[in-house]
C-alpha cells in the first residue's frame, strides 16, 4: 500500500535500505573474520536502517508503521553512539598509552642526554661542535676553562673571532677537509692559551642529521703539551746516557789499553831477572 510520502522520498528510502543490506553483510561478515564487537554493533545498526527504509513504502503518517520506522531508526542512532562512544574510549585509551610511552620515551631521552653530559663535561679533553659555516653551536666545560668563555658567549662565534688569525686559518682549513671529504681525520694542531702555545691532538668528524645530509663538524682535541715536553726531556736524557755510556766505554779501552802496556812492560824485567843462573 502507497503512503503518503513523495515517490522521490519513497524512493531514496528504498534504495537506501538496500544500500544498508549490503552494509550489514559487508560488517557482519568483517565481524567474524576479526571477531570484531565494532563491526558486529555496526552490521546489527545497517540491518535495522536497511529495515526501516524498506519499511518505509508502507508507511503513513503517524501510523503505526511510521512510528515504527522511526522507533527502527532511533535504535539505529542508539546503536551508532554506543559505537562512537565506545571508539572514542579506545581512542583516548590508546592516546594515553601513546602518552605514557611518549613520557617513559622522554624520560628515557633526558636520562641519556644527561649522561652524554656528564661525560662530555667532566672530559678533560676539548669537544665541541660547529656548523658547516664554522660557527659554534656547543662547547664543554673543559672549553670553557681553558678559553675563558661560556657556551653562550661562543655560539655563533667562528675561530676568527676567538683565536688569533694564523691559528683561526688553520683551524678553518682543517675543518673545511673533513667536510669536503666526509671522513674522519685525527691530526696535530696548536692553540693559544695563557701559558702559551699547547699542542693538541684533534679528532674532527662530520656530524649528520637524520637525512644524511652533513649539518656540522665535531671535535675532539686532547692536550698532549706536557707529553710532548716529557717526550723531549726523555730524549734529551737519553742522549746524555748515550754519550755518557760512549764516554764510559772511551774510557775503558783506554783503560784497558793501559793495562796491557803496563803489563807487557813489567814482563820483560821480570823475564830477565828469572832467566839469571
Amino acid at each position: 500500500m502507497q503512503g503518503d510520502f513523495s515517490p522521490s522520498a519513497t524512493f531514496l528510502n528504498i534504495t537506501g535500505g538496500f544500500g544498508f543490506i549490503i552494509s550489514a553483510i559487508f560488517f557482519t561478515i568483517r565481524s567474524q573474520q576479526n571477531n570484531s564487537r565494532e563491526d558486529y554493533f555496526l552490521a546489527l545498526q545497517s540491518g535495522i536502517f536497511a529495515s526501516a527504509g524498506l519499511l518505509y513504502e508502507f508507511s503513513s503518517l503517524w501510523d503505526p508503521i511510521w512510528w515504527y520506522v522511526h522507533l527502527l531508526r532511533f535504535l539505529a542512532y542508539s546503536i551508532g553512539l554506543y559505537v562512537i562512544l565506545t571508539g572514542f574510549s579506545k581512542l583516548q585509551e590508546v592516546f594515553q598509552n601513546l602518552s605514557g610511552e611518549l613520557n617513559d620515551s622522554r624520560k628515557v631521552l633526558l636520562e641519556k642526554q644527561e649522561q652524554l653530559n656528564s661525560i662530555v663535561n667532566n672530559a678533560s679533553s676539548v669537544i665541541y661542535l660547529k656548523d658547516i659555516e664554522g660557527r659554534y653551536i656547543l662547547i664543554n666545560k673543559q672549553f670553557e676553562k681553558i678559553f675563558n668563555l661560556t657556551c653562550e658567549e661562543i655560539k655563533g662565534k667562528t675561530d676568527l673571532d676567538i683565536f688569533e688569525k694564523d691559528f683561526a686559518e688553520k683551524f678553518r682549513e682543517n675543518d673545511i677537509q673533513v667536510l669536503k671529504t666526509n671522513t674522519l681525520f685525527e691530526l696535530e694542531e696548536q692553540a693559544p692559551l695563557e701559558d702559551g702555545v699547547h699542542d693538541y691532538i684533534s679528532i674532527k668528524f662530520p656530524v649528520k642529521g637524520s637525512d644524511g645530509k652533513i649539518y656540522g663538524l665535531g671535535g675532539i682535541s686532547t692536550d698532549i703539551t706536557y707529553r710532548r715536553k716529557a717526550e723531549k726531556e726523555l730524549k734529551r736524557y737519553s742522549n746524555q746516557l748515550e754519550k755518557t755510556n760512549n764516554i764510559l766505554e772511551r774510557s775503558n779501552k783506554d783503560l784497558e789499553d793501559f793495562a796491557y802496556i803496563v803489563s807487557h812492560d813489567l814482563k820483560s824485567p821480570l823475564r830477565k831477572i828469572i832467566s839469571r843462573p
